[in-house]
């Protein structure tokens, strides 16, 4: 297909009409520009401006419990990885608090033992009243139910002791822990 012929030929022309009657003869010669060479210079003049740096990821830290920092293990901005101990503390609070659990343990154990004895003591007579009412007119029902709800009061005591023991146990336990 020849030039002539094209479908967008007599377009290609008006267009070049308008341009070189809007812009000029000159317009469509050549143009010539200065050409330099780059130099690699420092800066003669100086700007300051105020800014500020943000940190990529902020996270909040805070301790278990209250105590006075004995260590840092880290400086501001530096890269961490979860779990990593970033300071140790001391809390004389804490200890105090798991050395009073500790004597509270003690004094459990040993109020169960003397319940146990109790226990054992009621037992013993709630036996020895029931053989005694074997007899008729020995003993007075009454007293024989009595030492009965007795030991059981007394056995009830003991589990009570037990427990409490053992939750003492547990919070000396969570203590330690903490302290680790």
């Amino acid at each position: 297909m020849s030039a002539d012929k094209h479908p967008l030929s007599h377009v290609r022309g008006s267009v070049l009409a308008v341009l070189a009657a809007c812009v000029g003869a000159n317009a469509l010669a050549a143009q010539t520009v200065d050409v330099v060479k780059v130099v690699s210079k420092k800066s003669a003049s100086k700007v300051q401006l105020p800014g500020e740096f943000m940190a990529y990821q902020s996270v909040a830290v805070r301790a278990k419990v209250t105590g006075f920092v004995e260590q840092v293990r880290v400086d501001r901005g530096s890269v961490v990885k979860e779990g990593e101990l970033l300071a140790t503390l001391v809390a004389p609070e804490l200890t105090a608090q798991r050395i009073e659990g500790e004597a509270k343990v003690l004094s459990m154990e040993s109020q169960r033992a003397e319940a146990e004895a109790k226990a054992v003591s009621a037992e013993s007579t709630y036996e020895k009243l029931k053989a005694a009412s074997q007899t008729p007119g020995v003993v007075a029902g009454n007293d024989l139910v009595i030492a009965q709800k007795a030991a059981d009061a007394a056995h009830a005591q003991v589990r009570a002791f037990e427990e409490s023991a053992k939750a003492a146990r547990s919070t000396v336990q969570a203590l330690k822990d903490m302290e680790s």
